[in-house]
């Protein structure tokens, strides 16, 4: 689309449908393996950055645009403006955990548990996740009955 239609190429929104295109751009080499190799795709509707941008509105302030979920393409039902933070917790490189039918990456279930995420790791390690996710890890030779698992 010409910039003259839409009169947005220097505005946030302009330059994430563009980073978007390019990403999913099969002639990209530095990308193909995250994206265009793995089937990322950007859906023929938002091709157009005027349909992009009516789906999507304005990029919030400290957003970026997040695939929901990481295996299917940019479309209108797969994608949200999020922080830097919540898309760092839906990285194909987290280890999920799916516990009580709770479904959390490492780093969620430690802060949960007040500890780090080398700490459940460690954790996970050694004992069976309903044991892992315990508040306080019980010792082997004391038997207590106290023992608070989350959630």
């Amino acid at each position: 689309m010409s910039n003259n239609k839409h009169n947005m190429h220097t505005s946030k929104v302009y330059k994430t449908w563009c980073s978007m295109i390019a990403r999913c751009n099969p002639d990209n080499k530095k990308d193909a393996k995250y994206y265009s190799e793995r089937g990322i795709t950007v859906c023929d509707e938002w091709r157009t950055f005027a349909n992009f941008y009516a789906d999507m509105g304005e990029r919030p302030e400290g957003m970026t645009i997040e695939r929901i979920d990481n295996n299917k393409g940019y479309s209108p039902e797969n994608c949200k403006w999020s922080t830097r933070k919540e898309q760092n917790r839906n990285m194909r490189s987290n280890r999920m955990i799916q516990f009580n039918g709770i479904s959390m990456c490492i780093t969620d279930w430690a802060k949960k548990l007040g500890i780090t995420p080398q700490g459940l790791g460690a954790r996970l390690g050694k004992h069976p996740i309903e044991i892992a996710l315990m508040e306080k890890i019980p010792k082997a030779e004391k038997k207590s009955t106290n023992r608070r698992c989350l959630p």
